[in-house]
């Protein structure tokens, strides 16, 4: 088996993924139009209806961070909102220029970004900001929001939610569990992934291994470290980072967010 590292609490952070097999565009695209087996995962398009209606509420410009492949840039721009969508993988951003060209896409590190401009609404999906573990790295984040956001504007992004049923559940299993199954993008045969969750409570970074068994024979094991916030914590980092909380849901249907909610979505704007 071929494994990236030892399972490990002080992970680095997301720009040491280059490498990884999993954030090779074609790869990472097969990955997601597959059916998870855990109902808290995403499906394929199953949040973009969330993004895309939350976006038009605030303007037609869109600024996406973390973009990737173009998942929801892309639906956003055929739906006649002009976006731009910043990521720092190379490989993901040649897969978006590949499927669409109505998106402006820009590499880049989002903690230093300056496209001199601001938008009415900047969105991070798919729990972009919490593969920032380091405060310094999340208040970079926020100060490039905050400098490329519009005064009325809002900026949206979800995190992943850790309610004492799922820690508990988290704790009680460490065996690895099947994930999903999907054609192999570079050749014949299937790829089925399992994963192995863990947390750390002294780091509040949750670690999921995960385990690719390629049509090969070989076993590929990479790890996606996550910062956990918790809701007043995201709370008081958004407040001294001169943001306040305008909304938040507990799922893309809109519901309210709860203690037992499996993300947090929020809404945010500059501070008065």
């Amino acid at each position: 088996m071929l494994y990236m590292n030892e399972l490990s609490h002080r992970s680095p952070t997301p720009l040491n993924f280059h490498n990884t097999l999993f954030y090779q565009s074609e790869f990472y695209d097969a990955y997601n139009r597959a059916t998870p087996s855990d109902p808290g995962d995403l499906e394929e398009c199953s949040d973009i209806s969330f993004w895309l209606e939350t976006a038009k509420d605030y303007g037609d410009r869109v600024l996406e961070l973390g973009c990737g492949t173009g998942r929801i840039s892309i639906p956003m721009a055929e739906a006649g909102l002009q976006v731009t969508g910043v990521d720092a993988f190379a490989n993901m951003l040649d897969g978006a220029r590949k499927k669409s060209d109505r998106v402006t896409w820009i590499e880049a590190d989002i903690r230093s970004l300056n496209l001199g401009k601001t938008f009415p609404c900047i969105i991070m999906p798919y729990e972009t900001l919490d593969l920032f573990l380091d405060l310094e790295d999340v208040e970079k984040v926020l100060a490039c929001v905050n400098q490329h956001l519009q005064a009325d504007g809002r900026f949206i992004f979800d995190l992943r939610h850790f309610s004492l049923r799922y820690v508990r559940d988290l704790l009680q299993d460490k065996t690895p569990r099947f994930d999903r199954v999907f054609p192999y993008p570079d050749g014949e045969g299937e790829v089925k992934v399992m994963y192995v969750e863990d947390y750390d409570f002294e780091t509040q970074v949750y670690t999921e291994r995960m385990i690719f068994h390629l049509p090969d024979g070989k076993e590929v094991a990479e790890d996606f470290p996550h910062r956990i916030y918790f809701p007043r914590e995201i709370e008081a980092i958004l407040k001294y980072n001169g943001f306040a909380i305008d909304r938040r849901f507990g799922d893309f249907d809109r519901s309210p967010f709860r203690g037992d909610s499996v993300r947090q979505i929020l809404v945010a704007q500059l501070a008065r």
